[in-house]
């Protein structure tokens, strides 16, 4: 078996995690997400 846990591997995976996370607490990942990059302001999105 090759080792291929490239970082690539490890980048995947904890986005996966993390998009896994806000889904759960934020319910709407794409504005939660756009919110956390600084693109969207909360207040005005409501």
């Amino acid at each position: 078996m090759k080792r291929y846990l490239t970082p690539r591997m490890l980048v995947l995976g904890s986005v996966a995690v993390a998009y896994m996370l806000v889904l759960i607490f934020f319910g709407s990942p794409l504005l939660a997400f756009t919110t956390w990059m600084g693109w969207v302001d909360p207040q005005a999105a409501r």
